[in-house]
């Protein structure tokens, strides 16, 4: 079994935040009928036999987040075939691909709360510690980095202890929910 950081570099080969270059090559039309399915949180895959431009496609649509501003960290490419893969190549070697990378250098939302395809609120769920400045930090930073690609969501922190509160730039904007409130359908 493969750990974290021969994954990290084995993902780092093949994407832009690592040592991989993004060759888009020639404009293909389906690349634009695809592209909305990719303006959306859900994991988005492209499927089809072998040499028919899926990576092309991939590129493009790369290409196309990174000149409206994504940032390169944000994008994921998994090949496998990559021969480092091959040996362990099943579903939970994927979870775990995800979850490394996921948690790699982003903050994380807990919640995201859509209605239709908009997102409408962001919602971080901390148990306790919200009092301690690394912890109120964290939430308030993975709350702001969100607010960036969903600017019109609203930012929620819900705590377990009544009287948590977060200070700075940050917290201005942000909403902090004691859990009892929540449970009593406060909104």
């Amino acid at each position: 079994m493969a750990t974290p950081s021969p994954l990290l570099d084995v993902l780092s080969r093949w994407n832009l935040w690592g040592s991989a270059s993004l060759e888009p090559g020639l404009p293909r039309a389906v690349t634009s009928r695809i592209q909305p399915f990719v303006e959306t949180p859900e994991v988005v895959a492209l499927i089809g036999p072998r040499r028919a431009g899926k990576s092309t496609v991939l590129f493009q649509l790369m290409a196309a987040r990174l000149a409206a501003g994504v940032d390169q960290r944000a994008l994921l490419h998994v090949n496998l075939e990559e021969p480092a893969l091959a040996p362990e190549l099943d579903l939970p070697l994927l979870d775990r691909l995800y979850d490394l990378y996921y948690w790699h250098g982003k903050g994380e939302i807990d919640l995201l709360v859509r209605r239709g395809t908009a997102a409408r609120a962001l919602v971080q769920v901390v148990y306790e510690g919200m009092e301690q400045a690394e912890v109120a930090q964290r939430e308030l930073e993975a709350l702001q980095e969100g607010r960036t690609r969903f600017p019109k969501a609203e930012a929620t922190v819900v705590v377990a202890e009544p009287g948590a509160e977060a200070e700075g730039a940050a917290a201005a904007e942000t909403r902090v929910l004691p859990l009892w409130r929540l449970l009593l359908g406060e909104r």
